[in-house]
């Protein structure tokens, strides 16, 4: 009994978690949207540009994080479950200590490249703004974050998730109306970015305060040292994880840099509005996932891997069903949103929309074996297999550049993902933790991808028949992918275990919905 109730409390907790993470995400990208059209309108494109390059300079940055924080927060699960106090005031100590000297390291980095910012720049940029000013409040903004980081391991190891989630939606909400303020009044974006500064450390305060109420235990000043011993076990973590972070950083952080410096900051402003679409939808995918990283995390403690696989084929189904729904309709809408939103000035091929639409689908296929990853502290196990598809990413899309322009600079991604992560990871996760053959999993994996490859296909062919423009028709063509996509899912996998699993979870909440409002 007392085992039951923990898999209740811990699946109220994640479902708590995601549905105010999604409240969160909703809030957010409403608002992100409001404010990107005032920016575009008030600013102009090639300003949009402008921070979109800033932003992925410092996501290169954020390398000099090591993987420490995943290594430290994945040591945290134990001592949280167990209310090992001393051992979680000693982790937090540990952490606070190094994200600290992280923070001097980022700083330091950061005013370096700060003379050759010019070179990442096209030289037809027309743009009347210091930039050197500019990129130096973004690496401050970037540098505060640090300062905060051992405060949000309390909260997201407590399985507090929905917590950090309240304050983003208010912080965020704070945000961007003295954001779009500021931009109508003034039209100066050192101002506008101010407001931006002005929020993270507002955010961070909040975070600082609440994860205090949160965690009343801790006590940083008598906190005991982490042994010699148990420091050696996670600075192997952060080795696998070092070449993770440098690999991600790279994958993420080039793709802008390069469409910057060898096309034009026009086009990189155009290419992130579509980006926004589909990275605000991949980010309510990774809330899923994340609000369910804790309990997962638990269950890997306290569970047989057997177990653990079938929580995970449950989750990789329902994850999947999300993304074909998702990669479909990002696929049949996104040019006809754009031209509505913001008109066929900001279009960009159909090409580049494939592109970007196989890289989210590859991208986010990835995450559910992340997870099991990441909760199980394989971190050391695949040290070369970033920094191979990072080398594979970059020249990929310095030589594709040339030839296909913007959507070679995706394709550069896309292959740098197929030739490495994409297979490396289940092998990990099989070999080291399940001690078998991914044969199961690439079976389902495989299978997930093929139908939504042929539904993706089938509605895109039946929106391809409506017109491209006017309101109406792009709420039909909404119609035909919130119909089709599930329709047919539906049909394919009502027969199998998982999706029963899933139906009977829908069957039994609304019985028990029923009942209390009898």
């Amino acid at each position: 009994m007392a085992g039951d109730k923990t898999i209740i409390s811990r699946t109220k907790q994640s479902a708590k978690n995601t549905i105010i993470s999604l409240s969160n995400f909703v809030v957010n990208t409403i608002m992100a949207f409001i404010t990107k059209t005032v920016f575009i309108y008030v600013l102009g494109a090639e300003l949009l540009g402008l921070n979109s390059l800033f932003a992925n300079i410092l996501t290169m940055l954020s390398l000099a994080e090591l993987g420490i924080g995943s290594a430290i927060v994945f040591s945290l699960y134990k001592p949280m479950a167990e209310q090992n106090n001393a051992k979680i005031n000693a982790l937090i100590k540990l952490y606070k200590k190094i994200y600290f000297i992280i923070g001097g390291i980022v700083l330091l980095i950061g005013l370096i490249l700060l003379p050759f910012i010019k070179f990442f720049i096209n030289a037809d940029n027309t743009l009347n703004i210091n930039i050197y000013i500019l990129y130096f409040m973004y690496l401050i903004n970037s540098v505060v974050g640090y300062f905060f980081a051992h405060r949000r391991a309390i909260i997201f190891t407590s399985q507090r998730n929905d917590i950090e989630s309240l304050i983003l939606i208010f912080v965020n909400l704070f945000s961007k109306i003295s954001e779009i303020v500021v931009i109508i009044c003034f039209k100066n974006y050192y101002i506008y970015y101010s407001i931006i500064m002005l929020s993270t450390l507002l955010e961070g305060t909040v975070i600082y305060f609440v994860s205090s109420k949160i965690y009343k235990n801790l006590d940083l000043k008598n906190a005991d040292e982490i042994s010699k011993k148990e420091k050696q076990s996670i600075f192997k973590d952060v080795k696998g994880m070092l070449c993770h972070k440098v690999g991600v950083a790279v994958v993420n952080g080039t793709d802008n840099i390069i469409i910057s410096a060898f096309i034009n900051l026009t086009v990189l402003g155009a290419y992130s509005n579509y980006i926004l679409i589909s990275s605000s939808i991949s980010s309510a995918l990774y809330l899923i996932i994340n609000a369910l990283k804790a309990s997962f995390g638990n269950a890997v403690a306290t569970k047989s891997t057997e177990e653990v696989e079938k929580v995970q084929h449950r989750i990789l189904f329902g994850f999947s069903w999300l993304i074909i729904f998702c990669a479909t309709s990002l696929l049949c809408l996104l040019q006809s949103f754009i031209s509505i939103w913001l008109s066929n000035e900001y279009a960009i091929s159909i090409l580049t929309v494939v592109m970007i639409v196989l890289s989210f689908t590859i991208d986010k296929s990835r995450n559910v074996i992340d997870l099991t990853r990441d909760c199980a502290g394989l971190f050391r196990y695949k040290k070369w297999c970033p920094i191979c598809e990072a080398i594979t990413n970059l020249i990929a899309s310095l030589i594709l550049v040339d030839f296909m322009g913007l959507p070679g600079v995706i394709l550069g991604t896309i292959i740098g993902y197929v030739l490495f992560p994409l297979w490396v990871e289940p092998w990990v996760v099989y070999k080291y933790y399940y001690h078998k053959s991914s044969k199961g999993y690439w079976k389902r994996w495989l299978t997930y991808f093929f139908v939504g490859a042929l539904i993706a296909a089938f509605t895109y062919f039946v929106c391809s028949l409506l017109p491209n423009y006017g309101i109406w028709w792009f709420i039909l063509k909404c119609g035909i992918c919130l119909f089709a996509p599930n329709v047919i899912m539906l049909l394919v996998f009502c027969r199998t275990q998982e999706f029963k699993y899933y139906f009977n979870l829908l069957k039994s909440f609304f019985k028990k919905k029923k009942r209390s409002e009898g």
